[in-house]
């Protein structure tokens, strides 16, 4: 990864296990760096001329989750908000789906269609579901056990599959990689899993994998509940302009 002044950020990904016997064979983090440098051919032709600045450093269970995702004046979109893992390229879709919501709510504010408490709330509630639900299903992915069915069974618990006579096993899997299932949620409120079932999901998930190889923390999703009431008047909308629409009238607005 380019950096200013000319640096170049090296890193490798790899598992802890592997990682501990690495530690072992070198004195130093520096050292097992190194080695890893030399061992990989790419790489090591790639800083053939560079210099070595150090220290090498280690991150593990690097996932994390915000307490809020905006405030007055502010609503945080991508990286910033939330991180999950590289596995299914997840952080391209929030990225993509949390500035959207963003833009939408910004724009229904600017024009007077909604409150900025109001563009907030359904900010959170969109962009925390759509963490939530890739929680589960990534986190389902480090349980080697659980098969492929298990898997795609998980997957189905985490989108509305009403109202569907056939479907393919990976058919619900495939809508929540490709957004499909939180666009589809974000345009129609009807077709909205209950928030509980995918906080409990997460919450199942967690337990299980905390057991399993101690997976991070994810608390601040369960402490912070998502309320369906509070957002399921509102639904987002492209046409004719990008913003948010009321779906059901509060009679003291």
């Amino acid at each position: 990864m380019p950096l200013s002044g000319g640096r170049t950020s090296v890193g490798f990904v790899t598992g802890k296990d592997t990682f501990a016997e690495l530690r072992r064979e070198h004195d130093t983090l520096d050292d097992v760096f190194l080695s890893l440098v030399k061992d990989s051919p790419a790489v090591r032709d790639l800083v053939a001329d560079a210099e070595y600045l150090g220290t090498a450093r280690v991150e593990t269970d690097y996932s994390y989750v915000g307490g809020r995702f905006g405030g007055p004046g502010y609503m945080i979109v991508g990286d910033a908000a939330c991180f999950l893992d590289p596995l299914l390229s997840s952080g391209v879709h929030l990225a993509l789906y949390s500035a959207f919501n963003a833009a939408a709510g910004i724009a229904s504010v600017s024009r007077g269609e909604v409150s900025e408490t109001e563009a907030l709330t359904y900010f959170e509630f969109a962009y925390r579901r759509a963490y939530t639900r890739l929680l589960a299903l990534v986190s389902v992915m480090y349980e080697r056990y659980l098969g492929k069915d298990g898997f795609f069974h998980t997957s189905d618990r985490l989108v509305d599959t009403s109202g569907i006579r056939e479907r393919a096993k990976s058919l619900s899997f495939v809508e929540i990689i490709a957004g499909v299932s939180d666009m589809r949620e974000a345009h129609d409120a009807s077709t909205r899993v209950l928030t509980e079932r995918l906080v409990n999901e997460a919450f199942q998930v967690q337990e299980r994998m905390s057991v399993v190889d101690g997976r991070p923390d994810f608390s601040s999703v369960l402490e912070n509940p998502l309320r369906d009431a509070e957002s399921s008047e509102y639904r987002l909308v492209t046409t004719p302009r990008l913003g948010l629409e009321r779906i059901f009238a509060d009679a003291e607005r």
